[in-house]
């Protein structure tokens, strides 16, 4: 029996590094998962390499999308709950940010959506939708922000200002939460 046996999670980001790597130690610890990602192949890897460390087909849940979309948000909540019956743990790992560039070389400004959607409103949203099923089991939720809320990266001026200010928002609601449901 491991630590996580009869404990349901959700990991999203899961097709690639962290995420991935929750989702395996997760499942050697005898979780039901439900794993998220944007990349169909490497969904389907981690979902085999938490086979591969214990975890039965049927307790591994896939679930591709563009998490920032409400709608996948959605079906990340209720497709867990329909199949497993309850959420235990929300792991929020996805992240990221891309550059786009105009024709002359200048960062967009959708940028800054894209990254504000990913790094904190996506997140803000599934522990939303995530609680009133984590309150009922007294789960818990991990939000992975990056070391960059701390200490500024170097690319451009204008995406460091979106990308490392992302990050933090998400960290000061986690704590905010953490202080207002403890």
């Amino acid at each position: 029996m491991g630590h996580f046996s009869e404990k349901v999670a959700i990991i999203t980001g899961a097709s690639g590094g962290i995420g991935h790597a929750t989702a395996v130690l997760f499942a050697r610890e005898g979780a039901k998962l439900t794993i998220t990602g944007r990349n169909a192949q490497n969904l389907a890897r981690t979902k085999a390499d938490c086979i591969r460390v214990g975890a039965k087909d049927r307790d591994v849940f896939e679930l591709l999308g563009d998490i920032t979309l409400e709608s996948v948000q959605d079906d990340i909540i209720n497709e867990t709950v329909k199949k497993f019956g309850k959420i235990d743990i929300l792991a929020n790992i996805h992240g990221g940010g891309e550059l786009e560039r105009d024709e002359d070389g200048n960062l967009r400004l959708c940028v800054y959506d894209t990254v504000m959607n990913t790094n904190f409103k996506s997140k803000y949203m599934l522990c939303l939708k995530a609680i009133p099923f984590l309150k009922e089991t007294h789960g818990d939720i991990v939000n992975v922000s990056s070391i960059s809320s701390r200490i500024a990266v170097r690319i451009s001026l204008f995406f460091i200002f979106i990308y490392c200010s992302s990050y933090p928002i998400a960290n000061i609601f986690t704590f905010k939460y953490y202080l207002i449901t403890d």
